[in-house]
């Protein structure tokens, strides 16, 4: 078979993978995703005993070792800690397997499609993201069309925060494509240079018109990152090296001050941070979702910004919880609500604290935060070696992937779901290519 010939096994493959990562974040759509991934994993399965065998040798060995040692420990957790065995076994099996099974069956997929359509696979990824990007923008356009001023953070399905993850998910894949380019070596894509910077353009646009705070700043770390990572590559000189970094920080406070400027949420912020560490003289947390609930004028005079506020005064009711609890209160997003009922009993129905990782560490202990943060940062070192070493920018990606997922689980609660599921997904089809010869 001539080499960029593609099989119609392979198209079959790509247009499956394309369908399931573009209805996978869509509401209503269980079904449809479930017969989606059952087919991929029916085209997949044979292999998975061969990829375990390959993720316990080699470079994947050490990150395999931190994944398996922090499934047991959550068993175990689950077991012994947990203030809601049944919810915390439904999570697992929910959450947990679910983000296990998709890790898999990405792997599987990459191992399916073979180091030269690897690629491509990658690709159609990047294809279906993107397509969530043109109907987010779109739709807006559509409004303005129709006579509508352009309003900031529309979106035509779901929340803000579903739209933003497929944006920075894409941007993760976009950032790397374009640095690997500038490190001299082959792109992630197999278009043209001109394109991929035209696609990161749509990238940046698709993020601010969302005004989603954090979905901005974790673009604006991977920017940073990518340039830091180049500087340090390709630069010997120390001066030039902090002027590109320098370079890299000013893109990536432009960024943040088209976010400043076009979202009325960072104004006051200082007065609100303030306002919500009190968390025991100020006890509208408690109560947030009552529709009742009238905040008090700041000092400034600006009002309190409600999501702001629920934020911060959670993280810090997480940190005094996680004392109480080091050793976790069983697995689950709800695992912050969890802990607060038990404290609170006056609290309304509460679940995450808009922060996966506090969700996870005052789920899982301080033994799983650990041991979820040794499996991430030997991810990117798995990448990072497999991009110094081969040069294949899918190492490059993935370290990306994982250092933007894990800024973006800092201030959302993303260890969950439809978006922990899609992570686990790309994750394992970033894992494998020319994993064995690293």
């Amino acid at each position: 078979m001539p080499r960029n010939t593609v099989s119609f096994v392979h198209k079959m493959l790509f247009l499956g993978l394309m369908a399931a990562v573009f209805v996978l974040p869509i509401p209503h759509t269980i079904t449809l995703r479930l017969l989606l991934l059952l087919v991929l994993a029916a085209c997949t399965i044979s292999r998975w005993p061969g990829l375990l065998r390959t993720m316990w040798a080699g470079a994947l060995r050490f990150p395999s070792m931190a994944l398996l040692a922090l499934t047991a420990w959550i068993v175990v957790e689950n077991l012994a800690f947990a203030l809601h065995p049944e919810e915390s076994w439904r999570a697992f099996a929910s959450d947990w397997l679910r983000f296990l099974t998709l890790l898999m069956l990405g792997a599987g997929l990459a191992d399916r499609l073979g180091d030269s359509q690897a690629r491509r696979g990658l690709t159609v990824v990047f294809a279906a993201l993107l397509a969530h990007w043109l109907w987010q923008l779109g739709y807006q356009a559509w409004l303005a069309y129709q006579g509508s001023a352009l309003v900031l953070g529309l979106t035509p399905f779901a929340d803000r925060d579903t739209q933003s993850t497929l944006v920075t998910f894409g941007m993760a894949l976009s950032i790397a494509d374009l640095a690997a380019r500038r490190f001299a070596r082959p792109g992630l894509f197999p278009w043209r240079e001109g394109l991929s910077w035209l696609l990161f353009a749509l990238g940046l646009v698709a993020t601010i018109l969302l005004k989603t705070r954090n979905g901005t700043a974790t673009v604006a770390l991977m920017l940073l990152a990518a340039f830091v990572l180049w500087a340090n590559h390709r630069i010997r000189s120390r001066r030039k090296f902090l002027a590109v970094c320098a370079a890299g920080l000013a893109l990536s406070g432009a960024l943040m001050a088209a976010s400043v400027a076009t979202d009325s949420r960072w104004r006051g912020l200082a007065d609100t941070v303030a306002f919500s560490l009190d968390t025991e003289g100020n006890r509208y947390w408690l109560n947030t979702r009552n529709e009742q609930t009238v905040f008090p004028p700041l000092p400034s005079g600006q009002m309190v910004e409600e999501s702001a506020y629920m934020r911060i005064a959670w993280a810090k009711v997480a940190v005094e919880l996680i004392g109480e609890h080091p050793w976790g209160v069983g697995f689950g997003h709800r695992a912050f609500g969890w802990a607060v009922h038990e404290k609170y009993p006056e609290a309304l129905d509460m679940g995450s604290c808009h922060s996966g990782l506090l969700d996870f560490t005052l789920g899982n202990g301080i033994p799983g935060i650990a041991l979820w943060l040794l499996f991430s940062g030997l991810l990117m070192r798995v990448g990072l070696r497999r991009f110094k070493t081969t040069g294949d920018a899918s190492g490059l990606a993935l370290a990306l992937f994982v250092f933007g997922n894990l800024a973006r689980c800092a201030v959302d609660g993303h260890i969950s779901g439809w978006r922990f599921e899609l992570f686990g997904l790309m994750t394992g089809m970033l894992l494998l290519p020319k994993a064995r010869q690293v």
